[in-house]
């Protein structure tokens, strides 16, 4: 593949890294007091975690009622974030500012991560340009507004491969900061598993080995990834729903298609306030991404991060759950395309002075991209969110009054692991199904409290609920309205299911 001009990673380098920061600095610190989305509901976990570890609690007693009956969350976490998040919320508790300081550095380590893997082999307007749109990327989705284990992950996998793809072979010592960094990302999120059958099929490569030792590497890798996996299986979303042939969580390749088109236009930034503009750009950029793209595949197969974008790729297609920041570890990749795509276009125009002036002319792309994308994220209005919302807030005024008197209340909302976090009451999110199912989950969860939207949203786990709550009224009692909320006592056995109208 075409390079630029290497340079090591020396205090030079380092310092270049650290400019290409500055767009990010600004729209974090012009978007410092934003809260979590109304619908981010991740964190709250992460955080109830944390708290049950400081205070010595079983790991799993966080007041989350988990169903198979949604697709909220699973029962439990992988430990791995939690247990950094335990010292942070033993010293300042909950909701600190020092976990939108720690969260804000992870996103900035893992840019000085990824732009160190590709200065180091591509130069540094190549690791700059990586380092300045990753975290602009990530704040398109809002990756600091709450303390989700992404950031670290995605660190920890960047420093993995920023080590395996070393000149140098290395030894005992590297192998097993390999594995420790492999296994870290897999306790932080069970994705991370990916970087073993990488890491794995890479050494094989690197050394050259016979199609047959590659084979039986990655079939020993993948044994030791699945083992991995089942020790933490619980935490795994929905892993038994989909094992158990649940089609609304099955591998669709369209469903896979619709939920990860934007990710490349995510990783080439939004630059002009203008949906149309950003439109245009992102037709006209997808030139040299595509170029940049194919001459990667064609030419790289030997580097760990080439057996990383096919590992992780393969598990998106057939991971149960399909987010945008489920793609975060290889966005990366998407600007360093931009930029080896354009400096091979620019390397066959005819005449040499424009070929000359070339690293100048990408620089000021590269800053005039990022210091677009960075005032239309500050420009960007916060999301709702739960916590500055009259309504919410006046709700979990009233279930922390329930829970001072008995039977302890154990409510369904639509977002149960924020209420709980705000309350300490236990919350179980809306169930799917049949109302007959549904009034049987309510049951064998000991329910005693439901919360309504005031006004349909036309999710059908609303419509079910809402049409078993009002045809019941014998069985649930209105004991608060507000503009936004009903909340609605269990007065009485939901159940039998045949009684239900």
């Amino acid at each position: 593949m075409t390079q630029l001009a290497r340079m090591p990673i020396d205090r030079r380098t380092v310092a270049w890294l650290a400019l290409a920061l500055l767009p990010y600095v600004a729209v974090s610190i012009a978007r410092w007091d934003q809260l979590p989305s109304e619908t981010d509901g991740d964190y709250a976990q992460y955080l109830l975690h944390a708290k049950a570890i400081v205070e010595g609690r079983p790991y799993s007693d966080i007041g989350y009622i988990y169903t198979d009956l949604n697709l909220i969350g699973p029962r439990t976490q992988p430990p791995g974030w939690p247990l950094v998040l335990a010292p942070v919320v033993a010293a300042f508790g909950v909701h600190s500012a020092a976990m939108k300081v720690l969260v804000t550095s992870l996103v900035a380590a893992f840019a000085l991560a990824a732009g160190a893997y590709f200065t180091r082999r591509w130069g540094v307007l190549t690791g700059a340009a990586v380092t300045m749109a990753v975290p602009l990327a990530l704040e398109t989705e809002r990756a600091t507004q709450s303390p989700l284990s992404d950031p670290l992950c995605c660190l920890l996998i960047w420093l993995a491969l920023l080590v395996a793809d070393r000149d140098d072979r290395g030894g005992l010592r590297r192998n097993m900061g390999l594995a420790a960094l492999a296994v870290g990302a897999t306790l932080v999120r069970v994705a991370g598993v990916a970087m073993i059958p990488a890491l794995a099929a890479h050494a094989i490569v690197r050394r050259r080995a016979n199609p047959g030792r590659v084979a039986l590497g990655l079939v020993g890798a993948g044994l030791a990834g699945l083992f991995l996996v089942a020790l933490v299986g619980d935490s795994i979303p929905f892993i038994r729903q989909f094992l158990a042939g649940n089609t609304s969580i099955g591998i669709d390749p369209l469903r896979f298609i619709s939920s990860y088109r934007t990710t490349l236009s995510l990783g080439a930034l939004y630059p002009f306030d203008s949906d149309g503009a950003n439109d245009v750009y992102h037709v006209v950029i997808a030139v040299p991404m595509i170029v940049g793209a194919v001459r990667f595949a064609i030419d790289e197969y030997r580097t760990a991060i080439w057996w990383f974008a096919l590992s992780y790729g393969g598990l998106l297609v057939a991971s149960p759950l399909r987010e945008v920041r489920y793609a975060w570890p290889l966005l990366p990749l998407v600007m360093f395309w931009i930029v080896t795509g354009l400096t091979f276009l620019f390397e066959r125009i005819p005449r040499p002075v424009l070929r000359v002036a070339m690293p100048r002319i990408l620089a000021a792309l590269i800053v005039l991209v990022g210091v677009g994308a960075s005032v239309r994220l500050i420009r960007t209005p916060p999301r709702p969110a739960l916590q500055d919302d009259p309504p919410t807030l006046a709700l979990f005024d009233e279930v922390r009054r329930l829970s001072t008197s008995a039977p302890a209340p154990r409510v369904v909302f639509t977002n149960p692991r924020v209420l709980t976090l705000e309350t300490g009451v236990p919350a179980m999110g809306e169930p799917y199904g049949s109302i007959e199912r549904i009034a049987a989950e309510l049951e064998e969860k000991a329910i005693t409290h439901v919360v309504l939207p005031v006004r349909s949203t036309r999710r059908s786990g609303d419509e079910q609920l809402a049409s078993l709550v009002r045809n019941n009224p014998g069985r649930f009692t209105p004991t608060f309205r507000n503009a936004r909320y009903e909340l609605y006592a269990v007065t009485s056995s939901v159940s039998p299911p045949g009684a239900i109208q």
